[in-house]
């Protein structure tokens, strides 16, 4: 997966919300970091709820997400290479982050001793990944879901019509509907569509 250098002239809250601070991102998805900590603590942690990022790379968007979430024990970062898991637990030093695979994020989280997921923000690239990886990705995210949570991904325009892309709309669509689509957001490179599903 490459990594671009992402512009935003406005960062799209986790829970739809838009900020009026222009900012820039790394590894192609500060298109969906949010700084409306209100409205998103009402809508991903509250309570025991947590926030879920999947995918956390150099922590574009977990800069952000640190001020959104209440307290340390309500985020839950899943990272797979060790290398950037390192760095970003000496960056993020109050934040849960674990390096593991994201097709086992249901067990990861049952042994993360944290509360209930209610927001998971997926930073992955399914456009590249291997057919398995990603029905195993989607089935996980799939358990969280059916108990109640708001999932948010992104997808580049070019790319929203490739046969990946539109599997994980379809399976999403067919058990939750249709997902609320931002605007496309041309300040990014390469212009992208966050999509949301909330249960």
């Amino acid at each position: 997966m490459s990594r671009l250098k992402v512009f935003n002239e406005r960062k799209y809250s986790i829970s739809s919300g838009i900020s009026e601070k222009p900012g820039e991102g790394g590894r192609d998805h500060a298109v969906f970091a949010g700084t409306r900590a209100e409205n998103d603590r009402r809508n991903c942690a509250v309570g025991n709820n947590i926030v879920l990022e999947l995918g956390v790379g150099t922590g574009a968007i977990t800069k952000f997400l640190q001020d959104v979430v209440p307290n340390e024990k309500s985020y839950l970062g899943i990272e797979l290479d060790r290398h950037l898991v390192r760095t970003l637990k000496k960056n993020y030093s109050d934040l849960k982050i674990v390096c593991g695979n994201a097709t086992e994020m249901h067990t990861i989280h049952g042994k993360s001793g944290l509360g209930k997921v209610g927001c998971v923000i997926c930073c992955l690239p399914f456009v590249s990944l291997p057919n398995e990886v990603g029905e195993s990705i989607l089935l996980e995210i799939d358990k969280f879901m059916q108990s109640g949570c708001t999932f948010r991904t992104f997808q580049y325009a070019h790319g929203y019509y490739f046969p990946s892309a539109i599997k994980l709309r379809e399976f999403m669509r067919d058990r939750y509907g249709k997902a609320k689509r931002s605007s496309l957001i041309v300040k990014n490179v390469p212009p992208a569509y966050t999509l949301t599903w909330k249960t």
